[in-house]
């Protein structure tokens, strides 16, 4: 009995743990908005039921490949952002919650406009906006608030 115990600790502690739902539900939220945003920019830019006409049946294919596209840029901002956020509390939450509202749709703009150079543009497009809008701050305030600290001796 004791040998069967010690087997299972052994297998349980080089297991890795399982990322729950509230690990992925930020970054899964941002992807569909992305998707959402997306189609409302497409609605917007295209007018009403003559760019919701498919001519080509070829099209869908590209289409749903666009809304994935989207969706991977949407969930990595949302990883990105989860972990800046991460330990931030008070005022600087806010801070940062504002620089991710302003970042958004410069980087709709930027993966639309991405898209020109394939699925990298598409993901790199997205992911600019919010390291210039939102990783730059956290790195500057994370380094005066290491520079601040004084010397001990």
């Amino acid at each position: 009995m004791e040998a069967d115990t010690e087997i299972s600790r052994k297998v349980n502690s080089t297991m890795r743990p399982q990322l729950s739902w509230s690990y992925w539900k930020t970054p899964v939220i941002f992807g569909a908005s992305f998707c959402i945003l997306q189609i409302l920019v497409a609605f917007a830019r295209f007018g009403g039921q003559k760019g919701w006409i498919l001519a080509n049946p070829y099209e869908i294919p590209a289409m749903l490949f666009g809304l994935a596209m989207f969706f991977l840029c949407g969930l990595l901002v949302g990883l990105l952002v989860q972990h800046l956020l991460k330990g931030s509390t008070g005022a600087w939450r806010y801070v940062l919650l504002g620089g991710v509202g302003l970042a958004t749709p410069f980087a709709i703009m930027f993966s639309l406009s991405g898209g020109l150079l394939g699925p990298p543009g598409v993901l790199i497009g997205a992911l600019i906006p919010y390291l210039a809008l939102v990783g730059v701050p956290v790195l500057l305030h994370q380094s005066w608030l290491h520079f601040r600290k004084p010397a001990t001796r």
